[in-house]
């Protein structure tokens, strides 16, 4: 890790493991949208948002006039940015600033979070639970939309968190065309009246996986 003298990151001392990600790029946010020295977040979890365009129109946001910061920015590329240490708040979600981290996604609305997005966030969010010992990964405990605590739409319906969810907590999910193999796999369960044990490993986590989302 490269020195930095950041203002943000003097105030709270030096970037140490447990403030700095370690696969992150650095891309500094201004000092003043840091929350001020003493800020330092006092609650366990994220808020994942939608950044409703480009990478570099969230960074000009994030450099520019408006009271708007956040602690991480997840490219759909899967590059993970890092703007703030984890332990200070920012300003993207109202009365969760002093609470929680705030994590961007690349991307608008109606459009999924790609392959490697969807793996770095997971990657993030692992971490941040490790740093700050969360109990769980658990909707409205330690995962939170931006939605949630203001009057958005954001971030507008594109995280998958039972996706999400499930390979935080490590659980296997099969890729899309292994569910639709699942599907068809349980089809032919049904039809034929063979035992799931006929089918082959893969087949069999497919079509549990499938019907637990039923």
């Amino acid at each position: 890790m490269r020195a930095c003298g950041h203002a943000g990151i003097r105030a709270c001392g030096h970037r140490s493991v447990s403030s700095w990600y370690p696969a992150a790029i650095s891309e500094l946010g201004p000092d003043w949208k840091a929350g001020g020295v003493e800020a330092f977040r006092h609650g366990k979890g994220a808020v994942v948002h939608s950044a409703e365009g480009s990478l570099e129109g969230a960074f000009s946001v994030l450099r520019g006039p408006r009271q708007a910061s956040w602690h991480f920015s997840v490219a759909k590329d899967g590059r993970v940015f890092q703007h703030y240490l984890l332990n200070v708040w920012t300003w993207h979600a109202g009365p969760a600033n002093d609470r929680y981290a705030g994590v961007e996604c690349e991307g608008v609305a109606g459009e999924a979070l790609t392959e490697a997005q969807l793996a770095a966030l997971v990657g993030l969010l692992r971490w941040i639970a490790e740093q700050e010992s969360w109990p769980g990964f658990v909707r409205g405990q330690t995962l939170f939309e931006h939605n949630e605590f203001m009057a958005t739409a954001c971030p507008s319906g594109r995280i998958p968190w039972d996706a999400v969810i499930a390979r935080c907590r490590g659980a296997p999910v099969p890729s899309a065309e292994a569910q639709l193999r699942g599907l068809v796999a349980a089809a032919f369960v049904v039809s034929v009246g063979n035992p799931l044990s006929d089918l082959g490993q893969e087949d069999r986590d497919a079509v549990r996986y499938v019907a637990s989302r039923l």
